[in-house]
């Protein structure tokens, strides 16, 4: 994943010098790498420091990605290391903390260019002029926002940091809606310094190579061999890769992850150490993989980051953002049917799009969340090939087009948010609390290595469970208008995912997959489904047997039972084979019952004749009895509500 981070990277690099007619060496091009263009911002706010007027001036200017650039919006510093970026969408880290950070930082190098002593010169003019020292750290004085706002006596210096800060910061606020900004406007906050001239501070070269020396942390360069390119020389040991991203996955930050559990310099570098090149590359590459290659999956649940590594070819920067549109898009189309019908769309009218797919390539494929100072990471999936992609794409549309012949009311899209919808996670404070099942899952989906059959049966059935009593809190899965329809929408579905699973080599085929010769005799409907989804004889036995409790049921919902009694007789926890029998005859007493019985008395024949035949060797557990038997239940009642003999209240 390292290696493919850094070839998007000097893809990256490459690209940006390009467009703005720089050198790819040059600590600018790395900075402007970083801009998040993609960020919504509506207005930018500039901060400047006159001493030639004695106060703080602000100017609001629309924002575009050109002055993103300009201003270096590159984002906040994630974690608990010490702010220091003069473009950030929190000013109170402009009226407090950012420039005191940035000096501290000065002050610690040993070596600095005459563009760096210039620029710390200015940050300390800024901090000597219009700052005040209180209780725990230096604020702006509100005194010289005079000239924006109604007049501001001298003030004492009592209070607290948190105090001060929130004073100017809501002054700043009155100013700037005086100013015309919307209060719901995303703003951008930045500074500049004037004397004789005015300079934007996030332009100044000092400010610049400050700022690339401090994401590749140059003033800790040391001698050793960098672990991405293996070339001996300069190298930054246990690199700080940036907090709430993926590269963080490989820092180094505690004692014991290093070699001979001590953190000297050498221990570092023996564990792990980048060349101040590499590690540009991999910044420029994270970058543009937060911005391009990501996506959300699982009915938004889950970040995914898509990192691409090509063979037998080479993007060229040109072609950089079209081939990154390309990849994500093509990855979106197995997770929702509204992505694949939209990319369908948008490849047959934009031709350009079909050059892509020549390229061989494959996709490392990580699931994880960026925290504030850490990258949560879940799952990674390496080298996936786009035919894998092409395969589930294609067998999702071919099942989905399967079963919409027979109820096409239904929507029997497969990607990876619909089964999410289904696939039932425990949830806390709305967030998953138990990924790791649906993840793998996903993960077995794209690689194609074996997920339990079991698994998704008892998914299943904890699904039913949850709708049939009401405990969706705990979980991911909403309620619906109608539990009872909710049911049979989802056990149809987790149907088609078994078979889903089956052709993808994901689940292996249960044994004795022979169709029955009774079948032969169903209904059209029926035997199309059994076929559809190749029951064996036990699972056809229980189809069945679910199918005649539908019937019942539906003739339950029209004598006014709503709430369907004969689903009181089947244990949504599992059914042994014993209970599956009294089932069975409770069954053929309720025909009897609701008068049903002579328009069922073939098809109960059948079920009957194929649960005889099996039952001295049946192989199912309860779990699985139970899900056919609901699978039954749940085609009867769709066909029920198609045939428009019930409501959709049913």
């Amino acid at each position: 994943m390292i290696t493919s981070l850094k070839m998007l990277g000097e893809i990256a690099l490459r690209k940006t010098a390009e467009e703005n007619k720089t050198s790819v060496d040059d600590p600018i091009t790395l900075l402007i790498s970083q801009v998040r263009l993609k960020d919504e911002i509506d207005e930018v706010i500039r901060l400047i420091f006159s001493l030639k007027e004695g106060r703080v001036k602000i100017e609001k200017l629309k924002a575009t990605n050109e002055r993103k650039k300009e201003y270096l919006w590159i984002g906040n510093v994630m974690g608990v290391a010490p702010q220091n970026r003069l473009t950030t969408t929190k000013v109170e880290y402009l009226i407090s903390k950012t420039i005191s950070n940035i000096i501290n930082d000065l002050q610690g190098q040993k070596a600095k260019s005459k563009k760096v002593q210039e620029f710390e010169d200015i940050l300390k003019r800024i901090k000597g002029r219009f700052f005040i020292k209180n209780a725990k750290q230096s604020s702006l004085n509100p005194e010289f926002l005079r000239g924006n706002s109604e007049h501001i006596e001298k003030k004492q210096n009592k209070k607290s940091g948190e105090e001060e800060e929130k004073e100017v910061k809501e002054k700043l606020e009155g100013i700037i809606e005086r100013l015309g900004v919307d209060k719901k406007s995303r703003l951008l906050y930045t500074v500049a310094f004037e004397n004789e001239r005015e300079i934007n501070l996030p332009t100044h070269e000092g400010y610049i190579e400050y700022l690339e020396g401090s994401l590749l942390s140059l003033d800790e360069v040391i001698d050793g061999r960098c672990h991405i390119c293996g070339r001996d020389g300069k190298v930054i040991a246990g690199p700080k890769y940036p907090s709430g991203t993926p590269l963080k996955i490989y820092a180094i930050d505690k004692k014991g992850f290093f070699s001979g559990v001590t953190d000297s310099d050498d221990a570092r570098v023996r564990t792990h150490a980048a060349c101040p090149n590499c590690l540009r590359a991999l910044m420029a590459g994270n970058s543009y993989l937060m911005q391009n290659f990501t996506a959300r999956a699982g009915a938004e649940m889950f970040n995914i980051y898509l990192i691409p590594r090509v063979t037998g070819a080479e993007i060229g920067p040109s072609d950089l953002d079209k081939w990154a549109e390309f990849l994500s898009k093509t990855f979106k189309t197995i997770d929702s049917f509204k992505a694949l019908h939209d990319f369908e769309e948008e490849l047959a009218i934009q031709r350009e799009f079909r050059k892509y797919e020549k390229y061989n390539y494959f996709l490392n494929i990580l699931f994880g969340s960026p925290e504030q100072a850490k990258f949560d990471f879940k799952y990674l999936i390496q080298d996936v090939p786009t035919t894998r992609i092409e395969k589930l794409r294609n067998e999702n549309k071919r099942l989905r087009e399967g079963a919409e012949k027979l109820l096409p009311e239904l929507e029997w899209n497969l990607g990876f948010s619909d089964i999410s919808r289904i696939y039932p996670i425990k949830v806390k404070k709305q967030r998953p609390s138990e990924w790791k099942g649906l993840v793998e899952l996903f993960g077995a989906m794209l690689s194609a290595h074996a997920y339990p059959y079991e698994e998704i049966i008892k998914k299943a059935l904890l699904f039913a469970h949850i709708c049939r009593f009401g405990t969706y809190k705990a979980f991911n899965i909403r309620k619906e208008k109608n539990p009872d329809i909710q049911i049979t929408t989802g056990i149809l579905k987790f149907n088609l995912l078994l078979k889903y699973l089956e052709v993808l080599d994901v689940v292996n085929s249960r044994e004795g997959l022979e169709v029955s010769e009774l079948v032969e005799k169903l209904p059209s409907e029926l035997k199309s489904w059994i076929n559809l989804i190749s029951y064996n004889p036990q699972q056809q036995a229980l189809f069945l047997l679910g199918v005649l409790i539908g019937r019942i049921g539906t003739a339950q919902w029209k004598g006014g039972d709503k709430k369907k009694a004969i689903l009181n007789k089947i244990n949504f926890r599992g059914m042994g084979k014993e209970r599956v029998m009294e089932l069975a005859n409770t069954v053929f007493e309720n025909l009897r019952i609701y008068r049903t019985m002579e328009k069922n008395e073939g098809l109960y024949s059948i079920m009957k004749q194929l649960l005889d035949a099996n039952i001295q060797k049946w192989s199912m557990g309860p779990v699985e009895n139970v899900f056919y038997i609901l699978s039954g239940y749940s085609f009867a009642t769709r066909q029920a509500i198609s045939s428009k003999t019930q409501t959709d209240n049913l």
